[in-house]
Formats: structure tokens, C-alpha cells, sequence
């Protein structure tokens, strides 16, 4: 059973530009930055989204990722 989500990643045409959108308009703060791609924070609430330049189109969409939790089941 999933406990939580650690982060959802998101592709993206303009990382700069997408990273700016999420900060000002949501809110969202940078906890990682690299070339290519920003991992945001939620506030600080710990939830994450994950934003990477790349292919955008809906063909795509299947490689997104939703990254998550699970406990051991041992």
C-alpha cells in the first residue's frame, strides 16, 4: 500500500520559466536545482513537485513519473 507520494514529475518546455510560474504564482520554494530540472516544495510542508525541460507533448505524458512511499512489507 502506497503511504505517501514523495513528488510528481512534471515535464516542462522552459525550466526557468515554469520554475518562476510555480514560485510566484503558487508559492512554491526551490530545494533542488540542477540543469534541467528544479525539485519545488510545497511550502514547507515536505510535498514535493519535480519539474524537468524536455519533451512536452501528450505522446509523452506516459513517461512522467509519480514518485512514491512504501513501507516495508518485511
Amino acid at each position: 500500500m502506497i503511504e505517501r507520494i514523495v513528488t510528481i514529475c512534471l515535464p516542462v518546455s522552459d525550466i526557468k520559466k515554469s520554475s518562476k510560474w510555480y514560485q510566484e504564482l503558487l508559492g512554491f520554494k526551490v530545494v533542488y536545482k540542477a540543469k534541467g530540472y528544479r525539485v519545488l516544495s510545497v511550502r514547507n510542508s515536505g510535498e514535493q513537485l519535480t519539474i524537468e525541460e524536455g519533451n512536452t507533448s501528450l505522446e509523452n505524458q506516459i513517461d512522467s513519473a509519480l514518485f512514491h512511499y512504501m513501507p516495508s512489507l518485511f
